[in-house]
């Protein structure tokens, strides 16, 4: 089974710098390349401290094209590292960032309704 056939969030192309905050007091700056309600794959340089350890906690601050007041705050987990990207493992926000978070998804898709279906499959799945 392929990667793509395992992701249980559909994943949008959009482009704009985060801060990554890492368990051990490392700072980063990198662009997003892709991002889901699950997510998110980051570009980056290689960091003076090297790559990113997988399973390691991190705290994301989105700087979201058209996204009015602060960065939107996500805690998460490294899933996958190199020396040039991470893909990250979203754990938890606040209900407020999250309702901006998922405005800005569904105003990047063509058809939002279906990621919405897709969202709300995934709370009756977990149980919210």
């Amino acid at each position: 089974m392929g990667a793509d056939n395992r992701r249980k969030h559909t994943r949008v192309d959009v482009s704009f710098q985060v801060e990554l905050y890492t368990d051990k007091g490392n700072h980063l700056a990198a662009k997003v390349r892709d991002i889901s309600f699950g997510g998110t794959y980051l570009n980056y340089n290689i960091p003076r401290y090297g790559k990113l350890e997988v399973d390691s906690a991190c705290t994301c601050k989105l700087f979201v094209e058209g996204s009015e007041g602060p960065p939107i705050v996500v805690e998460a987990r490294v899933i996958h590292a190199s020396g040039t990207g991470a893909g990250l493992e979203f754990i938890q926000t606040s209900p407020d960032d999250f309702n901006r978070f998922k405005d800005y998804i569904l105003s990047q898709v063509d058809v939002p309704q279906a990621l919405l279906d897709e969202l709300n499959r995934s709370a009756t799945a977990h149980g919210s």
